[in-house]
């Protein structure tokens, strides 16, 4: 049966027109380029391997005055976007449309028309003292003005969208609606007071409370109507905590309804069928350096959107400026922070893959680029758009930094190539052979890893509870035991406790437990109810004595047989000891009780800081510090303890300074490496592999040495044709031909540079030669395997295998 043409999304990935899809797209603004150059840039993207392109399509630019839309290029060429989605289709790409109705992207008033907000009564944001907020173009999403706005650009728009998605044999396969929802929110730390909003959030209160006299038991006030509750202020020394929560509540579901505004107007009302997407602003930028810490934060005030629009994709946006050894698990854990939001039947993509930079420092380099997208690809993602892969120049009318918008693009504003278009390209082919593969695989948790969402409800909070939490997320589960757990090869998933059933949470064996000093009452009692059905928790830094409003509730620890004898303060001076040795600590240290318990550290005075205890059916290991990996002791002690707990990685690596993932999908895939250091790195591994009998070492003989700043998809049983697989390597397949009239099959390789490079070719049929570029091969044939030894370059090379 001939597949229904158009996007679908199933098993967690694209399909297009029944086939499965890897989207692998790259950031082109039209408006941007001369429309004479649009086919040069769409000849470079096809030459990068993208099989799509993608663009803001800015109301500002094509609604410049009030009712006077342009989408032929009537008034300015670079208006033509009917040509240039024409041109999209001609060349063969597909296109991720963002059609706002903000664009940001460097374009004055978030790409906002001035017309907008110049009207009468304004549509922005407003601060609780009735003043615009400093952002004058954030909009107030539910006043009647911005909507009325919004339904007329929508309106005109969305038919060309429509007229031009997949199913009508177009190019238009996903549509994103609105940009970085709550960004602008998140980084000024601004509610929206506006009349519209705060009688939105008295509705959801009633919804929530049912009746009046509930919400003022709760709130301990004196109300006489829903309509005198006004929004909190964010001072938890000023506010009660109930209250607070609520707030928070309140604005996942405020935006999420946005959203669904948005996509009701889309779907509903001009018929679009593509794919929906939503993408979140997830790093911080210090400018010369880039983290992921908020990425978790900001992802969970989105995790309403799923259940507002079923299916809604969501996409990130990765921008470490120089990426090493020291943020490399930002990428993961963003990941990991959209999975835990997203339906499974859906897939995760990256909208904004840092390619290049806004500023000319720092510099990007190929290793850059290349590091990035292997790892986030390596990590689960089914698609990634390169943010900025085409420079250009702003128009006068849009500019808000000047024409100037260069990106560090590896394609520049003239259509010259930069050096780090090389690792684009060679991934393109690696797409564009392995794509259909690639979409489908995936990489298995061992080990969950849970949390309160209270500990993330914090993004309009100030003050000392705000910084206290922040720091010690950040620090300590972060770039402490979550980053520790990916340098031992722990591949690890979120799970949102405060969401998650009783039922799902005992689906995980082990749960490490991301705890602070208070918690919610409900988490506590589905993970003591967990515990006593026999799962295993690790708990760690701290230890909850409070519920979520405060209180004093030490019901986990009763639960657990805990007892804490006390808390030192940071700055009594903490330290453990382990192996003869003591060792400092950058964190408060919970000591314990020693009845019933197995003491596992203890620290300075021998007093007990790490316990370990049999409850019910299950058991607890409690570490009572933080694990901040600012020295390497507290990686060997992790290592060490989750040993002795009975956990061990799906890969085993003699040098956990290397990373290294699975992918894998009914028997086939590939083992991800990567060296994030500035020096070479060696290491052996060892892993199950599906459908394996026994273990794969890797490599059979010897140890890999990788070099600086590298990363390399090792395949792992990996078919070419019905007769032939790449059985084992320690090279890169990047690209495959088997021509069939002269029986010979070219593989393109890239191997580690000047190192022996091993290939085991499974097959039955008869070799007469085989060549490495222009040179003659020796091989050796046992059975129904052939084994090839070289010397790789490190470049692109070319094995010739003729039957």
């Amino acid at each position: 049966m001939k597949a229904k043409p158009g996007v679908e999304l199933k098993e967690g990935q694209y399909y297009i027109n029944g086939e499965p899809f890897f989207m692998y797209s790259g950031e082109l603004h039209y408006f941007r380029i001369p429309a004479s150059a649009w086919e040069d840039r769409l000849k470079k993207a096809k030459q990068l391997g993208l099989n799509t392109v993608s663009s803001y399509i800015p109301w500002i630019w094509h609604e410049p005055r009030e009712g006077q839309f342009d989408f032929t290029g009537q008034t300015h060429p670079e208006r033509n976007l009917e040509k240039f989605l024409k041109l999209v289709g001609k060349y063969g790409l597909k296109f991720l449309a963002r059609p706002g109705p903000i664009n940001h992207g460097e374009i004055k008033n978030g790409g906002l028309p001035q017309w907008l907000l110049e009207k009468p009564g304004g549509i922005c944001v407003r601060r609780a003292d009735g003043r615009p907020c400093d952002c004058i173009w954030l909009p107030s999403f539910y006043k009647p003005l911005y909507q009325e706005a919004v339904r007329s650009w929508y309106g005109a728009v969305m038919p060309i969208l429509v007229k031009y998605q997949a199913s009508q044999g177009g190019p238009v396969i996903q549509t994103q609606l609105d940009n970085e929802i709550h960004m602008q929110n998140w980084l000024g730390k601004v509610a929206d007071y506006n009349p519209e909003a705060t009688a939105r959030y008295q509705v959801f209160l009633k919804a929530g409370y049912g009746d009046l006299e509930k919400l003022n038991r709760v709130y301990k006030t004196a109300y006489t109507d829903f309509s005198q509750v006004q929004q909190p202020a964010g001072d938890p020394e000023k506010e009660a905590w109930p209250r607070l929560w609520d707030w928070a509540r309140y604005y996942r579901d405020h935006y999420a309804g946005y959203f669904e505004f948005l996509a009701r107007l889309a779907r509903e009302k001009h018929g679009l069928e593509t794919a929906l997407s939503a993408n979140i602003a997830q790093y911080v930028d210090f400018n010369m350096y880039g983290r992921g810490w908020e990425s978790m934060a900001n992802t969970n005030v989105f995790r309403e959107f799923a259940s507002q629009v079923p299916q809604v994709i969501f996409g990130g946006a990765f921008q470490m400026r120089h990426l090493d050894f020291e943020n490399f698990h930002d990428i993961i854990y963003s990941i990991k922070a959209m999975r835990n939001i997203s339906s499974s039947a859906v897939p995760v993509n990256c909208a904004e893959l840092q390619v290049g930079v806004i500023n000319d420092r720092p510099r990007i380099y190929p290793s850059d680029v290349e590091l990035n997208l292997k790892t986030a690809v390596a990590h689960g993602l089914n698609g990634v758009n390169g943010y900025m892969t085409f420079g250009g120049k702003s128009p006068d009318e849009i500019e808000m930094r000047g024409n100037y918008h260069e990106w560090q693009a590896p394609v520049d504003a003239s259509g010259n190539w930069r050096e780090h278009a090389e690792p684009l390209r060679r991934f393109g082919k690696f797409v564009k052979t392995f794509g259909k593969i690639l979409s489908r695989t995936q990489t298995s948790p061992d080990l969950t890893l849970g949390f309160d969402s209270h500990y993330y409800f914090t993004e309009f909070l100030e003050g000392g509870f705000y910084d206290r939490v922040q720091k010690e997320r950040n620090l300590q589960f972060f770039d402490g035991s979550a980053r520790i757990l990916e340098l031992l090869g722990f591949n690890t998933d979120l799970m949102d406790l405060e969401r998650a059933s009783l039922e799902e949470i005992q689906t995980r064996p082990v749960i490490w437990l991301f705890t602070l000093d208070f918690m919610s009452r409900p988490v506590m009692e589905k993970i003591a109810a967990y515990v006593q059905n026999g799962g295993r928790i690790i708990l760690n830094p701290r230890f909850p004595v409070k519920d979520e409003r405060m209180n004093a509730d030490p019901y986990l620890l009763e639960q657990l047989g805990i007892q804490v004898e006390a808390v030192r303060p940071m700055s009594e001076r903490n330290l453990f000891k382990y192996q003869k040795m003591q060792y400092m600590v950058e964190s408060d240290m919970t000591l314990f009780k020693e009845e019933g318990v197995e003491v596992l550290l203890r620290n300075q005075d021998g007093r007990a800081c790490g316990i370990r205890r049999s409850v019910g059916r299950g058991e607890v290991l409690a570490i009572g510090f933080g694990l901040y990996h600012q020295y390497d002791y507290m990686v060997e002690l992790l290592k060490d303890l989750t040993s002795r707990f009975g956990l061990f990685p799906v890969i085993k690596k003699d040098n956990w300074e290397v990373h290294a993932a699975l992918l894998s999908h009914e028997g086939t895939g590939w083992l991800y490496m990567a060296n994030f250091h500035d020096a070479p790195r060696t290491l052996k591994v060892e892993f199950a592999w599906p459908l394996a009998h026994k273990k794969k070492v890797f490599p059979p003989q010897g140890r890999l040495r990788l070099p600086n700043r590298s990363a390399y998809f090792f395949p792992v049983y990996l078919p070419l044709t019905e007769t032939m697989a790449i059985a084992d390597t320690t090279c890169e397949v990047v690209d495959f031909n088997f021509r069939k009239k002269s029986q010979t099959l070219e593989l393109v390789i890239r191997g580690l540079p000047g190192q022996s490079t091993q290939m085991i070719i499974a097959t039955s049929n008869r070799i007469r030669k085989i060549r490495l570029d222009d040179k003659s091969l020796n091989f050796k044939k046992a059975k129904d395997k052939i084994r090839l030894v070289f010397t790789a370059s490190g470049e692109l090379q070319k094995i010739t295998v003729q039957l």
